[in-house]
């Protein structure tokens, strides 16, 4: 269904709801969303935690507006500083912000109530999945954590897999040769399963090959502290690189700058980081576990690896020795990731749910 400029108004608002204390995939989302909806002149405020990361890092922007991160504190600003302006549709933006979202429709009886679930929901509640009027999930694994439990929610459920800013990710690898030292890169915070990264080089370097591992990103002090301590032990001190946090709008230079991207993680939503490594055309290696098993097609686009850190390393070791192989995988890649997981591609498919709904209501 095309989206009906009749329905959705000009003067319409989209409410979006993010009250996350920190930043990751969800509010790297919402920053693609938000540019798109200013992009189609559809007008949109986000509520965001006060003090959190989301608020600093775009504070200065006139649609960004901080409420406190309480309950009673959110029910008083609503109360005193809210005005509903020609808000249609509310967008609560994980599981845990259904019940401010709800507070607000009760204000705007004729708002439409979306649920954007970005992550698998281990122990989902009944009522708080009554009140959307829609509920969209990320990934096919996502929309089992609910359908699982209550499948009577399924006809309320869309999946629309996340979108990223191709523009930002538009640079291709070109030369998959291996110059000396093999680069593998894995980015994201220091609690997603990078010891089995740090096992799987210390596998790899027995084999004799010169890898470093480089990890982009940064974590508690005593996550970097248990980190250091496995490579101390492993022998890895000099073929681990820690590089820090880089800036979301220049990952694709690591990206590009890497020969390898993997993850080790064992379950995500939906992997962005896979994503933006493969527009980029980086070769991309992950557990065949949910979150993956929905991006890659194993040995066409990236390789799934089924087993633990050895079985990884094993396959890896193969990977490397390849570069055609690598080359033809990562030129798939970027292809699929055009093709798919643009940010324009996911917000037309959202926009016109919110139709539907509209048509439906």
């Amino acid at each position: 269904m095309a989206l009906d400029r009749n329905i959705i108004k000009d003067k319409d608002e989209i409410i979006i709801i993010s009250t996350a204390k920190g930043w990751g995939g969800a509010e790297e989302y919402l920053e693609n969303l938000r540019a798109q909806l200013h992009k189609r002149g559809i007008g949109h405020r986000i509520f965001v935690r006060e003090g959190g990361e989301y608020s600093k890092r775009v504070s200065d922007e006139d649609h960004i507006i901080q409420i406190p991160h309480g309950i009673i504190g959110f029910v008083k600003f609503i109360k005193n500083d809210f005005k509903p302006e020609g808000t249609k549709f509310i967008h609560v933006n994980r599981y845990y912000d259904i019940f401010r979202g709800w507070y607000l429709k009760r204000m705007i009886p004729n708002a439409l109530l979306i649920l954007y679930q970005h992550c698998f929901l281990n122990h989902p509640h009944r009522i708080p999945l009554m009140l959307p009027d829609g509920i969209i999930c990320i990934s096919e694994y996502v929309k089992t954590s609910i359908t699982r439990k209550f499948p009577v929610f399924a006809d309320k459920i869309r999946v629309i897999n996340t979108g990223i800013d191709l523009n930002l990710f538009n640079q291709k690898k070109k030369d998959y040769r291996i110059n000396g030292t093999i680069k593998i890169g894995m980015v994201g915070r220091f609690d997603k399963n990078q010891e089995d990264l740090i096992e799987i080089g210390y596998e790899l370097k027995k084999t004799g090959l010169p890898i470093n591992i480089h990890f982009a990103g940064t974590g508690k002090p005593e996550e970097e502290k248990r980190l250091n301590g496995l490579i101390q032990r492993l022998g890895l001190s000099e073929n681990v690189v820690f590089r820090g946090h880089i800036p979301h709008k220049t990952i694709s230079h690591f990206y590009l700058d890497m020969d390898i991207m993997v993850s080790t993680m064992k379950t995500e939503g939906l992997s962005l980081v896979a994503l933006e490594a493969m527009a980029c055309g980086v070769p991309f290696v992950a557990y065949n576990a949910p979150g993956f098993n929905e991006i890659i097609d194993h040995q066409e686009n990236g390789l799934l690896i089924t087993g633990g850190p050895k079985e990884f390393a094993f396959s890896l070791e193969f990977f490397i020795k390849s570069m055609e192989t690598r080359k033809r995988i990562g030129e798939n890649a970027a292809k699929k990731a055009s093709l798919y997981f643009g940010i324009e591609r996911n917000v037309k498919q959202y926009l016109n749910f919110i139709e539907s709904l509209l048509v439906q209501k």
